[in-house]
C-alpha cells in the first residue's frame, strides 16, 4: 500500500509517516496533524508533500527532492493551498510554495567542497550566499565557528572559521539555514599537510555544484566574465567557446544567435578572448536584447577525431566573475568523452539575471551541439 493510500483510508485523526525513509508524494486533504516522527518524506520530482485543506499542521519531518527538475512543479518541496497551515520542526530540500513570509526558491548548493586546508592552525574560509530572504545560520560542525549568524536578503559572505585539525583529517558537517522552514548544506574539506594556510577572508570564491543555480542580482549592472581553465592538458588540443542567444524555448531566432570567433558583430554585449589557448566569455547583462531568455556557454574541442576529448584535460574548471571581482569556481572534473560541453547558462527569473551551473554535453562534437539550440549546420 502506498503512502498516500494509507493516508486516504484513514478517514480522520493525525497521521504519522513510518519511522526512517517513505515516498512520496502525498496529498493533505483534510484537517489533521502530519507527524513525520523526523523521518524523511521523498519523491523523485515534485510536489512531494501538497496541502489542500485547512486546519493542516506538519510536524518533525524532512521533505526531500531525490533529482534536480527545471519545471516549477517539479521543483517543488512542499506547497499549500491554505493560509493557515502550521509548520514546526521541519526540513526541506526544493521550493516551498503557498506560505505567506516564505520566499519560495531558495537556490543553496546542497554541498560546498572547501577543498584542501592547513593542518594544525586556524583556517578562516569565506563563503558565499545569495539568499532570498532574511534567514538564521545554525552550525553544526564541532569546532567551527560561523559569522555572521544571520543572512540578510542578497548576496551574503559568511566566514567559517575551522579549529586546528590534524593532517588527513576529513571534515564533514553541515550548516542549516533556518527559516520558516530549514535547508541543509553539507560542508566538507580535509586538512593536508602542504596545503595553504586560509586567511584570505574576502577573496574566497564558493565553489559551485553541477545543477546549482544562483542569483545576479547584484552585479547586473556588471560585466559577467566565465573563464575556462585548467592545470595542463595531456596532449595538445584546441578548444574555443560559443555562445548561443536563446528565446523562451531554449532555441535561437536564426543562426547568427550563436556568437564565435566569426561572428561577435551580432551582440556587442558578448565579447570572446582567449589566453594561453583557454577561451573565456563576457557578457555585459544590462545590454542583453529583452527578447533572449538564456545565454548558454559552450566550449567545443576543434576537430573530428574522438579521442580529442575532455579527459585529456587535467582539473577543468570554470571561474566566474563579476568585472574583477571572482564569484564562484565550478569544478568539470566530471567530463570524460565529451567534445562538447555547455559550461554554464545565463538566464532571466523574475526580471532578474541568474546562473545554472550545467558542465555537461555531448561526444560527437560542435554539430550535435548546435543542432541542440537550433543552429542548423551543413
Amino acid at each position: 500500500m502506498s503512502l498516500q493510500e494509507r493516508f486516504d483510508s484513514q478517514a480522520s485523526g493525525d497521521f504519522v509517516l513510518p519511522l526512517g525513509e517513505a515516498e512520496g508524494p502525498l496529498v493533505v486533504r483534510r484537517p489533521c496533524v502530519v507527524e513525520g516522527n523526523g523521518s524523511t518524506l521523498w519523491a523523485k520530482k515534485g510536489p512531494v508533500l501538497v496541502v489542500e485543506s485547512g486546519g493542516v499542521t506538519v510536524r518533525n519531518l524532512r521533505i526531500e527532492l531525490t533529482e534536480q527538475a527545471a519545471a516549477r512543479e517539479e521543483r517543488t518541496a512542499l506547497k499549500t493551498s491554505h493560509g493557515d497551515t502550521r509548520l514546526e520542526n521541519v526540513e526541506v530540500s526544493g521550493d516551498v510554495w503557498g506560505f505567506s513570509g516564505e520566499a519560495e526558491v531558495w537556490n543553496l548548493p546542497r554541498i560546498i567542497n572547501l577543498g584542501s586546508f592547513a593542518p594544525d592552525c586556524v583556517n578562516s574560509i569565506a563563503l558565499k550566499i545569495d539568499s532570498p530572504a532574511q534567514a538564521e545560520i545554525v552550525c553544526g560542525i564541532k569546532g567551527t565557528k560561523i559569522t555572521p549568524q544571520t543572512l540578510a536578503k542578497g548576496n551574503n559572505t559568511i566566514l567559517l572559521e575551522l579549529a586546528p585539525l590534524k593532517d588527513n583529517t576529513i571534515i564533514y558537517g553541515e550548516v542549516f539555514i533556518k527559516s520558516l522552514v530549514s535547508r541543509r548544506i553539507y560542508i566538507t574539506g580535509r586538512a593536508e599537510v602542504g596545503a595553504q594556510e586560509v586567511h584570505d577572508t574576502l577573496s574566497a570564491a564558493l565553489k559551485a555544484e553541477r545543477g546549482q543555480r544562483v542569483s545576479l542580482k547584484d552585479f547586473q549592472a556588471k560585466t559577467i566574465r566565465i573563464e575556462y581553465v585548467h592545470q595542463k592538458t595531456k596532449r595538445d588540443f584546441e578548444l574555443d567557446a560559443y555562445v548561443f542567444m536563446l528565446g523562451s524555448n531554449g532555441r535561437v531566432r536564426r543562426d547568427e544567435d550563436m556568437i564565435f570567433w566569426g561572428n561577435m558583430d551580432t551582440c556587442p554585449a558578448i565579447r570572446i578572448q582567449k589566453a594561453n589557448e583557454c577561451p573565456s566569455v563576457s557578457v555585459s547583462l544590462g545590454q542583453i536584447e529583452s527578447w533572449t531568455e538564456r545565454i548558454a556557454v559552450c566550449l567545443s574541442i576543434y576537430g573530428d577525431n574522438p579521442a580529442q576529448n575532455f579527459s585529456l584535460s587535467v582539473e577543468p574548471s570554470i571561474r566566474v566573475y563579476a568585472d574583477d571581482e571572482e564569484l564562484y569556481t565550478f569544478s568539470l572534473d566530471n567530463l570524460n568523452l565529451e567534445k562538447t560541453i555547455t559550461a554554464i547558462e545565463l538566464y532571466r527569473y523574475h526580471n532578474e539575471w541568474r546562473i545554472n551551473f550545467v558542465g555537461a554535453g555531448f561526444n560527437k562534437g560542435l554539430k550535435r551541439l548546435c543542432e541542440n539550440f537550433g543552429v542548423e549546420v551543413e
